[in-house]
């Protein structure tokens, strides 16, 4: 496992084609741009990016970060190969369920 800079106030490690996240406080548009960052980081050396993500501390997504994860998704680059998050509570997991809807529009 290979320690990274965190992005913001989460904890990022990457193990090969692995990035997994410890997120604190609210995403923001800015952390989200961080991790778009890393991801075209691993694809490209790797050309598969998974994502972990323990929100065990998050407290929400940012109106502007979720339009943003939107739009993201939209352009077909830098695609994640998968994604899993756990730790979330009811209101957390109201809020991923709509960014994730929102992105499969």
């Amino acid at each position: 496992m290979t320690g990274l800079a965190a992005i913001g106030r989460h904890a990022v490690w990457q193990t090969d084609d692995v990035i997994e996240m410890q997120f604190h406080g609210t995403i923001t548009q800015d952390d989200v741009e961080g991790m778009r960052v890393l991801v075209r980081t691993v694809l490209a050396e790797r050309s598969t990016c998974f994502l972990i993500a323990d929100m065990h501390h998050g407290t929400g997504i940012e109106p502007e970060a979720r339009r943003y994860m939107a739009q993201w998704s939209k352009e077909r680059t830098e695609k994640v190969s998968g994604c899993a998050i756990y730790g979330v509570g009811g209101p957390m997991r109201a809020i991923l369920k709509l960014t994730l809807a929102a992105i499969k529009l």
